[in-house]
């Protein structure tokens, strides 16, 4: 059984609340706090919607054992493979890190992949042996993709108006950045 679990969670959301402002047209600062607040939950929608992470966050894949010499990371975009942890079957008190000579990685097919050179190690009989951190969602703000941010702000001033058409509009901005395998 896999699972994912965040070590370090994002920080912020790629469109600010003067973007979102500009959108709505709204000049006042009074809102501020209730807008930021709808840019979140907008972003956490997007996330969900795509099935892509937006901002960058560390996580952490967790396996009783590697299931194949290759397997698919399950997760998009990877920025990078942080290290690959394991419970050997020797020592399943010890945690060993498997050096990245050991392994090759595939990040730019969706969902990356990860490949043993000679085979993956022995692994303990405990539950979650394998754990593999990894930095994903795009690199920084600057590079979450214009589309996304538009429907991030479709979304949230759908949410601030209570308009159904607007967050229909989301849907269909971001309808082709949904992660399909």
């Amino acid at each position: 059984m896999a699972a994912f679990n965040t070590i370090t969670p994002p920080t912020g959301v790629p469109v600010t609340v003067q973007e979102l402002k500009d959108r709505l047209r709204i000049t006042s600062n009074a809102e501020n706090g209730r807008l930021y607040g709808l840019l979140e939950a907008a972003a956490q929608w997007a996330e969900d919607f795509t099935g892509a992470y937006i901002m960058p966050r560390g996580i952490e894949l967790t396996m009783d054992r590697f299931p194949a010499r290759e397997f698919t990371l399950g997760v998009w975009p990877i920025v990078s493979v942080d290290s690959v942890i394991y419970d050997s079957a020797d020592s399943p008190s010890v945690s060993t890190t498997v050096a990245a000579s050991e392994y090759e990685l595939d990040l730019v097919t969706v969902k990356g992949r990860i490949r043993a050179v000679n085979g993956w190690p022995s692994t303990s009989t405990k539950v979650n042996a394998v754990r593999i951190r990894m930095t994903v969602g795009y690199s920084s703000k600057l590079t979450v993709p214009e589309g996304v941010k538009e429907g991030i702000k479709l979304y949230a001033a759908g949410l601030y108006y209570c308009d159904d058409a607007m967050r229909e509009a989301a849907k269909n901005t971001l309808w082709n950045y949904r992660v399909v395998v």
